[in-house]
């Protein structure tokens, strides 16, 4: 028997398609940052869309950067900036987070293309969120066990019907 060299198969994965995120830290922001910040200030207390209702049906991109749900960018609370895109927010295909779960159920590719997140980091998210779920919240955890149990019941109701009809 001879001796071969065992092939190592490598795996394809799919790679994030924009840059990595930038993080801008507040206490490096220059002297003329800080200033042009200060400015700001007077639009920060203006009014934005209180419910889903408002803004629905707004401008497209959000031009509401400090919001939960736009994709352009994140204030952290240490006051840091983490700015998602590299690309001029005109650019984004998505813009608003509830625009994008409006549309119903998405691959982790798609999601991680809206969030310019790999497609393994947001499977992480998503079992974190619903292990959070299942802990804070016991009746969610036996919906959960229930909808589990009905997709078996499902599937031997439906092998039933085609297989003894």
């Amino acid at each position: 028997m001879s001796k071969r060299k065992k092939r190592r198969t490598r795996r394809i994965t799919k790679s994030r398609v924009g840059e990595r995120p930038k993080t801008i830290l507040a206490k490096t922001l220059s002297k003329e940052e800080k200033k042009q910040s200060a400015l700001l200030d007077d639009y920060m207390h203006e009014d934005m869309p209180k419910t889903r209702a408002e803004c629905k049906y707004g401008y497209r991109p959000c031009p509401y950067v400090r919001c939960k749900y736009n994709l352009y960018l994140h204030v952290k609370n240490n006051g840091s900036i983490v700015q998602n895109w590299k690309a001029n927010v005109c650019d984004m295909s998505e813009s608003c987070a509830l625009d994008i779960s409006e549309r119903g159920g998405h691959t982790l590719d798609q999601i991680g293309e809206f969030l310019n997140l790999t497609r393994e980091r947001i499977r992480q998210l998503e079992a974190s969120a619903l292990k959070k779920l299942k802990e804070n919240n016991p009746k969610f955890a036996e919906y959960l066990e229930g909808v589990g149990n009905s997709e078996q019941s499902m599937n031997a109701l439906m092998d039933h019907i085609k297989y003894n009809s």
